[in-house]
């Protein structure tokens, strides 16, 4: 439905420190920034956006996506914006969007990011959501509780499921699956946000 808003985060591929946000936010604005709306007409905070930083409201909920490879800055900026909601409203949950997965947590030791981990242990109202292993999601540790308290969830890929190997906190053990085959196994999340 060409009316549905779209929020995405910026992954490892898509741009480097935000250089590539912009880019983004002129293609998928359309000619005369026609579909800027669509994807980014609920953007909070205009100069954020440019970096790849974003926040957004939905139903009440603040959803935020950190650049993929941002630097001090945007670790800043997401503290920043994280302590600014908090103090509007403490037990609210919050939703989190970054590339890659906070450090120790998630199953994958590959793209693990340490700066990340550290920010959000300041801040248990967090789920936050990533990518980057190419891994499988159907297993327990693909959704972890921090000891602080943040949950943080590994998605799906939609392409070329790692090299037919489940990558583990241990390093990998095989999957009895031809590559040929993982190639095109896909899979993702469908997350459902109500009153609990």
């Amino acid at each position: 439905d060409p009316k549905t808003k779209l929020f995405y985060c910026l992954g490892n591929h898509d741009s480097h420190n935000g250089s590539n946000a912009q880019l983004y936010i002129d293609s998928l604005s359309g000619k005369n920034k026609q579909y800027y709306n669509r994807f980014y007409g609920d953007d909070l905070d205009k100069e954020a956006l440019v970096k790849g930083n974003r926040q957004v409201k939905i139903n009440g909920y603040s959803f935020l996506a950190l650049e993929a490879d941002c630097d001090d800055n945007g670790y800043k900026w997401l503290e920043s914006t994280l302590n600014s909601i908090v103090k509007e409203n403490p037990q609210q949950t919050i939703f989190v969007f970054h590339h890659y997965a906070p450090a120790s947590l998630a199953f994958a030791s590959a793209g693990q990011n340490k700066k990340l981990r550290t920010v959000l242990e300041k801040f248990p109202q967090v789920i936050v959501f990533s990518g980057h292993t190419h891994s499988q999601i159907d297993f327990d540790n693909a959704m972890m509780q921090s000891d602080k308290g943040f949950i943080s969830m590994t998605c799906g890929s939609a392409n070329n499921l790692n090299d037919g190997r489940i990558i583990t906190t241990s390093g990998g053990s095989p999957l009895n699956a031809p590559f040929c085959d993982m190639k095109g196994y896909y899979q993702g999340l469908a997350v459902s946000v109500g009153e609990g």
